[in-house]
């Protein structure tokens, strides 16, 4: 499993419960191939690759979601660092650019997958992930998650409406799951 993986079930998710969802596409990047005029290994120059603000953008009544999606193969804390410079600071604009409502939710949503054991999400509020630095012990003992198991449900595929059996968990959970 892969962090494109966990955005696919995150997505699902959202959709299952009534929610749209949209993943980001990645910018592809303008580069071209030279070969160094020396040991004639090849050498990339980027010249241009974008940067996207953050993975998805998802809207479950009546919260709007901004998520950064990050996945580790294993239980692992983290900090800030997880976060590129650009993620945290459109995370942070949003926070900052919200209503007073509280319906706009920038978060990071961490994946953790061991095969065959374990398939659980967390959801941390971006002020939460800038101040506070997660440790294993926190993510496996204290901390709240949402547990993703096989599940089916109605999606219409090609056209029709079929019952299919995909890796989800309850959306509706999101707000009570929130670290804040």
């Amino acid at each position: 499993m892969k962090e494109k993986d966990f955005v696919t079930i995150i997505n699902n998710s959202i959709k299952a419960t009534g929610g749209c969802a949209y993943k980001i596409p990645d910018i592809p990047g303008y580069h071209k191939e030279n070969k160094c005029p020396v040991c004639q290994s090849v050498v990339n120059n980027f010249r241009f690759t974008g940067k996207k603000p953050f993975d998805n953008i998802a809207v479950l009544y009546p919260y709007a979601w901004y998520i950064e999606v990050k996945y580790s193969r294993g239980i692992c804390g983290f900090s800030e660092k997880i976060l590129k410079p650009h993620q945290k600071e459109n995370l942070l604009k949003i926070r900052d650019n919200a209503d007073d409502h509280g319906t706009v939710m920038p978060v990071v949503i961490y994946g953790c997958y061991i095969p065959r054991k374990v398939k659980r999400i967390y959801i941390f509020h971006i002020n939460y992930v800038v101040e506070n630095k997660v440790s294993k012990k926190q993510l496996i003992n204290d901390l709240p998650y949402i547990h993703i198991q096989k599940t089916e449900y109605r999606k219409k595929v090609k056209g029709q409406m079929k019952w299919v059996k995909e890796d989800l968990f309850n959306a509706n959970e999101m707000m009570k799951a929130i670290i804040m």
